[in-house]
């Protein structure tokens, strides 16, 4: 500590500049700033350009409104769940996501598939499109639903077919299931 060492309002210990190399300090954060500049027109760049993979999906759902059809969107990873509830938002209706770490998923399958789950819930508050990992492949009712999209295919093909177990089941209502697969180019 020194005379000229004092704290801020915020807590901070604020220290005399003549403690530093001053010059050689303003060249570093200015390496820094033009390094975070780089960054963000690196960052900006990502941006610009529309991932083909998720452009298909909207097709897709463009043409199958989850408004209409009910439908659960699988992938492998929480990244891309998370990535696709994004670049969807509510283009398509009420859009939630789930994954291994989100809470209340009771409430949520409920939610999105209530007749299958006997759940009584206000038409506003039923969820259209589910974007989820394969935290809810197995061991829940989903079969409100109408359409299933394996946006990542599992190394595992019974996942697949877990998968599909969940709208295509005893009690479903619907007169059609359509379940479709994106396969890597």
């Amino acid at each position: 500590d020194t005379d000229e060492d004092s704290v801020g309002e915020d807590g901070f210990t604020r220290l005399s500049a003549s403690l530093f190399q001053q010059r050689r300090l303003l060249q570093h954060l200015q390496q820094d700033r033009e390094a975070v500049r780089q960054l963000l027109d690196d960052v900006e760049l990502l941006r610009l350009d529309p991932d083909p993979k998720v452009e298909r999906l909207r097709a897709f759902l463009g043409l199958r409104d989850p408004r209409s059809h009910r439908t659960i969107v699988f992938t492998q990873f929480a990244e891309t769940a998370l990535a696709l509830r994004d670049a969807l938002g509510q283009d398509f209706g009420r859009t939630v996501m789930v994954t291994g770490s989100t809470g209340g998923r009771t409430a949520i399958t409920r939610r999105f598939s209530p007749r299958s789950n006997h759940y009584e819930v206000s038409p506003e508050r039923e969820i259209d499109l589910l974007v989820s990992t394969d935290a809810l492949s197995e061991g829940v009712n989903l079969q409100d639903a109408d359409t299933l999209i394996n946006y990542d295919l599992h190394w595992n093909p019974v996942r697949l077919i877990q998968r599909a177990g969940r709208i295509d089941r005893i009690g479903s209502e619907n007169d059609e299931i359509v379940v479709a697969s994106f396969l890597p180019e």
